[in-house]
């Protein structure tokens, strides 16, 4: 099991006081009630739709053993949460998770330090992104990793297509993280390559196989630590939408919305833009979340952001959503060549996870 020890209990002033290790650091965390422990534990793992109370309870306690929960990732798992009317927690466990509940605020949570986080919008890629990838993530002193994971035709551990991609560039090394399971996305074995890369790029494929086998693991958990430690995470098509919290799942024009990786809070990340005409869905999915931003990448495109602001590579645009007070959505192009300076864009250099609700 990755996750060693719990302890959850009343903490001063109200709330939920939660003190939680994985073997190699321990944290503190405060959650308005029980309530919301219980569905954030719950979507930690692929779980049927859950109807008595006691399969809610003990597949939260489940989820709590056998992942690890570091202070990235449980922000946003707990922002997504909504309470569960009438659900009830025993004041210990037998798994030694001692609860008490009470009803004050959420103790506010750090926000990531920002690293280099590169975008693209799918197609082939032109040399300007891949280049600038190759450079932030070391060049020949860098370790790149690359999550295939998105794609089903990683399952055939075939890796020749995603390595090629980057045959043109003298990494110092090139490894490869394909978990199958979210147990496997437990191993050490994998959590240590990314603890040793210098950049980590998540290609393309179906975005919710990436919330399934990583969201809330010990690999998910390591790739913020990189992003917080300055190095790069890029990622195209299912590797660039994964980094919303409110991530368009499917849909052709009307949006399916799950949970993201987070990584990007405020923004709602669509892809294949213009090529696949996607303004209409993306203009509902702000609407829809209007506390949101909305960001279209072209394909070809590449949206590099950093602690400075952001800038657009490639060959095409990017195009950035908002719900004004009126309700009207208004739109914004930028141009690839171009930059967005910070303060022009706040929301889009604001880094997760975040504990605040729709």
């Amino acid at each position: 099991m990755c996750h060693k020890m719990a302890k959850i209990g009343a903490g001063q002033g109200g709330g939920l006081r939660f003190f939680l290790t994985n073997g190699f650091e321990c944290i503190e965390l405060r959650t308005p009630s029980a309530n919301a422990l219980v569905l954030f534990a719950c979507r930690l793992l692929p779980y049927p739709p859950l109807k008595p109370q006691v399969d809610r309870m003990n597949h939260a306690r489940r989820a709590l053993a056998c992942c690890i929960i570091s202070a990235s990732c449980l922000p946003h798992s707990l922002a997504c949460a909504q309470e569960i009317a009438s659900v009830s927690i025993g004041p210990k466990s037998s798994m030694g998770v001692s609860l008490a509940s009470a009803s004050s605020p959420a103790k506010p949570i750090k926000l990531l330090q920002p690293g280099k986080l590169l975008l693209c919008g799918g197609n082939r890629l032109p040399d300007s992104i891949l280049e600038t990838f190759y450079r932030l993530g070391g060049a020949e002193n860098g370790n790149l990793v690359i999550v295939p994971t998105a794609s089903p035709r990683s399952e055939s551990k075939e890796y020749s297509r995603w390595i090629q991609m980057w045959d043109a560039y003298p990494w110092k090394s090139v490894s490869i993280v394909n978990a199958d399971s979210r147990e496997q996305a437990c191993q050490e074995d994998l959590v240590e390559l990314i603890r040793n890369a210098s950049a980590v790029w998540i290609a393309g494929g179906d975005q919710q196989r990436l919330v399934d086998r990583y969201h809330g693991t010990p690999v998910y958990a390591e790739i913020l630590k990189l992003l917080e430690r300055d190095a790069i995470v890029g990622g195209t098509s299912a590797g660039s939408a994964i980094a919303s919290h409110d991530m368009i799942a499917d849909g052709e024009s009307i949006p399916v919305m799950k949970a993201g990786w987070g990584v990007l809070p405020e923004v709602i990340v669509d892809q294949h833009f213009s090529q696949r005409n996607r303004f209409g869905r993306l203009s509902l999915a702000v609407q829809q979340n209007p506390k949101r931003i909305g960001v279209g990448i072209d394909e070809s495109t590449g949206m590099l952001i950093d602690r400075n602001g952001v800038q657009v590579l490639g060959d095409g645009a990017i195009h950035v959503f908002q719900v004004k007070p009126n309700a009207e959505v208004v739109t914004d192009r930028t141009a690839a060549g171009s930059s967005i300076p910070k303060a022009n864009w706040q929301r889009l250099t604001t880094w997760g996870p975040i504990q605040t609700s729709k």
